[in-house]
């Protein structure tokens, strides 16, 4: 999720006026603030509503909210005319920060851009201690040409192993980045420096979001599977990297369907699951509002509807299921039900070696002995947990809450001296 989101259309030629505009705005905001991503969503004129689909719309809205707690107030409203727009400023109050809305109304009223800008910025990401051993050279994956980092080793000629990088569910960028924290950055610069390459990508849904929605129906292989498949094949043939050693490490999301990318790329080396999940998404989505959205019988209410719907043994792929207001394609529920990390992993003829956070409540512990049963018996298993760390990967004390994703930190070295001690071990 980033920080802004800047989306302008110049189409128009005429404009509303500004008590029209503002009243506009302010129901956009109040919209976004109840969840009715679909009715925002019906706001937009047709580049925007290509460029922002309700799911992205609402990961964005969930990224502000994750990032700067609830939504309080609107503050005040200034319109502004530009060009053949009429531009509100919104000036908004969240719950750790006043955030400056911007929306950009064309002359039919419909929403042509929007933008957050936070008034307080987290700091920047920096360099974890243990950086500076590495190289980095641009990279592309696949036919879609998504856009990529290759971390090389500073030192040595190769050929490397190589870890690739699977992200969680969302439109994430190659660094995995949340705030000021780069969970794929932190790993790739610390695996560097223990003589390991990485690669890391731009999600599809990230880089291509209006493309990807018009892809009906869409499942985990349009969103994952093919990209993973392309950039393993890529590695293969890859200067300084060793075919023989191409590991694929799939966090949250890329870590339940871990499996499956195993049995999508026979000739890996190894597979590497951090807080990857066992169960099934509508029971996770249950335990996350008790974090998220605590004591708050209307967000239960959805979450039981959408539970409801995704366990509907009716539902089709042409469905769509309302997944906390945003719309969720059948196609893509019912694949996510026929996956079954925990029996698939059974099946697993590799080297594997699961992570986890005790202090993560996105996927907690409960999954990590569920995948300790699955793998248990087989040779060559290294299971982890460390304590005190969240489903980032970063240290904390006391119960997890989304907003100390917020504070700075890196990956513990201790992560990365057992995943580097994995992923170099003689076999």
């Amino acid at each position: 999720m980033r920080l802004t989101l800047t989306l302008v259309v110049l189409l128009s030629t005429a404009v509303f006026a500004a008590s029209e505009t503002e009243s506009l705005a302010r129901d956009v905001v109040s919209d976004l603030s109840a969840r009715g991503f679909d009715r925002v969503s019906k706001r937009f004129d047709s580049q925007m509503a290509a460029a922002l689909p309700t799911p992205k719309l609402a990961s964005v809205w969930d990224g502000v909210v994750t990032q700067f707690g609830a939504f309080k107030t609107i503050k005040s409203v200034r319109i502004e005319p530009k060009d053949a727009f009429q531009v509100a400023l919104i000036a908004a109050q969240f719950e750790k920060s006043d955030l400056l809305i911007t929306l950009s109304f064309n002359a039919q009223g419909q929403v042509a851009g929007m933008f957050f800008k936070p008034i307080a910025v987290a700091p920047a990401w920096m360099p974890p201690p243990y950086a500076g051993s590495q190289e980095e050279k641009d990279f592309t994956v696949g036919a879609k040409k998504l856009p990529g980092t290759l971390t090389l080793p500073k030192s040595g000629a190769g050929p490397f192993p190589v870890v690739v990088f699977v992200h969680g569910s969302g439109p994430n960028d190659r660094d995995e980045s949340m705030g000021p924290n780069k969970l794929f950055k932190d790993l790739a610069f610390g695996l560097a420096g223990k003589g390991i390459a990485t690669l890391r990508y731009d999600k599809r849904t990230l880089k291509f979001p209006g493309e990807f929605a018009a892809t009906t129906p869409y499942t985990l292989r349009e969103e994952v599977l093919d990209d993973v498949r392309d950039a393993v094949t890529a590695l293969a043939t890859t200067e300084k990297i060793d075919p023989r050693r191409i590991f694929v490490l799939g966090h949250s999301l890329g870590g339940t369907l871990g499996p499956r990318i195993a049995a999508d790329n026979a000739k890996l080396a190894g597979l590497i699951l951090f807080a990857g999940a066992t169960r099934e998404m509508d029971v996770l989505v249950r335990e996350q509002v008790k974090v998220t959205a605590p004591g708050k019988p209307e967000v239960e209410a959805m979450v039981e509807a959408f539970s409801k719907a995704y366990r509907d043994p009716k539902l089709a792929k042409t469905d769509t299921i309302d997944f906390l207001g945003a719309k969720l394609p059948g196609s893509y529920a019912l694949d996510l039900r026929a996956t079954n990390p925990a029996k698939e992993a059974a099946a697993l003829k590799l080297p594997v070696f699961v992570a986890q956070g005790g202090r993560d409540y996105q996927v907690t512990v409960v999954d990590f002995e569920a995948w300790k049963t699955a793998l248990k018996g087989k040779k060559d298993v290294t299971a982890k947990l460390y304590p005190a760390l969240n489903h980032h990967f970063l240290e904390g004390s006391g119960p997890a809450t989304p907003a100390e994703y917020m504070t700075p930190g890196h990956v513990p070295l201790e992560v990365i001296s057992d995943l580097s001690e994995f992923v170099l071990k003689k076999r």
